[in-house]
């Protein structure tokens, strides 16, 4: 009887709050004759040759907002003063709805796209293009970032107002970027991870952890010093004397900046360089970081019997298309690749190569050979060996260490 009771009530108030919740929406479809005289005055000025199909007066929990649909599958929102806020369709959208500065900045950016879909939020405005890449907008047509998510609900973000923001993030800002203003400052949460996102301009967008620290800076031109650590710039100075930093970020164990020509280059925790990064991607699911634990003994063995003198920098395990390989970065700036059986298969050194990882034929053709070169670099081929001197010039020997050619490729 009282678990009879129990569902009984459950039931009741299901049936309660579903019945508040339709109280709270209500919808009224109306005829042309209805439909407010500012909302037919846009829809003749800006889409005279669309007929409208229907109408409706929505109100949800006091707000009230009306959608018109057009032929052509348009379909138009406004709001209770009749403003438009939300223009989508199939085809290009006509010029006189779009900002003339949103407008201008896709025809620059974007040459081979139109907008398709407008809308106007709390504090910007969104479009999107006929590609599907979703652009953001300060209300007064500033570009502020292209919308990854590409999602149309952001529960896991909150737009920030300027009080909002945190006073380490803001002190951060006023410190290192002066001239600029904040176009726009979100606090995101993915997977129970808070980060800051604040928009500046100039083009800068700045991320921040969940502690107001900076992990990420991204720019269209050159960060100011005050960012950038100074062992990194005094590698890019002497390194990348005609190029700048446009891009820094701090990953979990080392920091990755990006120059004005594209190149990245990753650094230890103390600014140590360790290599340029090839691939040039975000994903990088095919590494994983190695802790000095988690090298194979093997490899530590080579590395302490060939290089004593050298520390580990970074250790890479990487899996490119089932094949294992692992990546050795160590101080003085070699780089070491093993394969899945730990066995050496290249070395790179910007100075000579000890003896000791090179065959003694190979050593013997250059003493006699080249006898004012070293060995900077080894690679161990399918079916031979390559080695290249200071100079650039590139041999090619037999797996027993027998002269083949130069390679003049």
């Amino acid at each position: 009887m009282k678990k009879l009771a129990f569902i009984i009530l459950t039931l009741s108030l299901t049936l309660v709050s579903c019945s508040k919740e339709d109280s709270m929406t209500e919808e009224t479809t109306l005829t042309e004759a209805e439909i407010p005289v500012e909302i037919k005055s846009y829809i003749i000025d800006h889409f005279p040759s669309n007929s409208i199909n229907s109408a409706e007066k929505n109100t949800v929990q006091n707000e009230t907002f009306y959608t018109v649909f057009l032929s052509g599958n348009l379909n138009l929102e406004f709001n209770s003063q009749f403003d438009i806020t939300d223009i989508d369709a199939e085809t290009e959208l006509p010029d006189s709805v779009i900002p003339q500065p949103i407008r201008d900045y896709v025809s620059q950016n974007y040459p081979n796209n139109f907008i398709t879909e407008w809308e106007i939020e709390d504090g910007y405005q969104e479009v999107e293009l006929d590609n599907g890449i979703e652009l953001e907008f300060t209300l007064d047509g500033i570009f502020i970032r292209m919308d990854d998510n590409n999602d149309d609900d952001d529960d896991n973000e909150i737009v920030l107002t300027a009080s909002e923001i945190p006073a380490e993030i803001s002190t951060y800002i006023t410190t290192h970027f002066p001239d600029s203003s904040i176009i726009r400052a979100i606090k995101e949460t993915d997977d129970n991870i808070i980060s800051y996102e604040v928009y500046l301009s100039d083009n800068f967008e700045l991320t921040f952890n969940s502690d107001f620290e900076i992990i990420e800076i991204e720019g269209d031109t050159q960060l100011p010093n005050s960012v950038i650590p100074q062992a990194i710039l005094d590698y890019v100075a002497q390194n990348y004397a005609t190029n700048f930093i446009t891009d820094w970020e701090l990953k979990t164990n080392y920091q990755e900046i990006e120059l004005n020509n594209g190149l990245e280059l990753e650094f230890t925790l103390e600014g140590v360089f360790i290599r340029v990064d090839e691939d040039n991607n975000d994903g990088d699911e095919n590494e994983v970081v190695l802790t000095e634990n988690e090298i194979p003994t093997e490899i530590r063995t080579y590395v302490t019997t060939h290089f004593p003198n050298s520390t580990i920098v970074r250790a890479i395990k990487e899996t490119d298309e089932n094949v294992i390989t692992y990546e050795l970065y160590l101080s003085e700036n070699v780089e070491l690749t093993f394969n899945n059986t730990f066995q050496i298969i290249e070395i790179d050194g910007t100075t000579q190569l000890p003896d000791s990882v090179i065959p003694a034929a190979i050593l013997d053709y250059v003493a006699q050979n080249y006898p004012n070169n070293v060995i900077t670099n080894w690679e161990l081929e399918d079916n031979h060996q390559q080695v290249e001197l200071n100079d650039e010039t590139e041999l090619e020997f037999t797996l027993d260490g027998v002269f083949i050619r130069v390679d003049n490729d």
